[in-house]
């Protein structure tokens, strides 16, 4: 429990630190995800998938980002980022995991919000094909800051025979 508040933590610390830096940074260095990628290795997934929950609705009250329109579509695609990397990282090398994680996560938030948008026949500003793929490219910076940092973390964690 202590270390997914640590990674909680970390979700809602960096973001805040570094919008400072400007409102694009949190979309290009996904630093929310950055405490869920953590997690992801070294919690169970149930408390993964808390952390995922728990630290758009944080960072939304402490900054008011991520905005209103977009933090119900942010937690699914941290959830199943969390989700996804749990998975993964068991089965196949760290750097692909989390890069194969971040780029699927980012479909399923890229299809939520195009099937929510028709279902009920909603015109968002940030709801076109095009904006949204964009979204990948935009994150490029976070994807792999987030590959190259996660498993050197996670490789320094466990030599402190913490993980059980």
């Amino acid at each position: 429990m202590v270390l997914s508040s640590i990674c909680l933590a970390i979700s809602v610390i960096m973001p805040y630190v570094f919008h400072f830096a400007g409102p694009q940074s949190g979309t290009m260095f996904l630093l929310l995800f950055l405490g869920i990628a953590i997690s992801a290795f070294i919690v169970p997934i149930k408390y993964t998938i808390l952390i995922a929950i728990l630290a758009p609705v944080i960072n939304h009250l402490v900054s008011g980002m991520p905005p209103v329109l977009i933090i119900y579509f942010m937690i699914v695609e941290i959830v199943s980022y969390g989700m996804i990397l749990s998975i993964l990282n068991k089965k196949i090398n760290s750097f692909i995991s989390i890069g194969l994680a971040l780029v699927l996560s980012r479909l399923v938030y890229i299809f939520t919000i195009l099937i929510f948008t028709n279902i009920f026949n909603l015109s968002l500003p940030f709801a076109s094909l095009p904006i949204l793929l964009s979204s990948i490219i935009t994150s490029l910076p976070g994807i792999i800051m987030q590959i190259l940092i996660v498993p050197v973390i996670y490789k320094a964690y466990s030599k402190t025979n913490l993980i059980h």
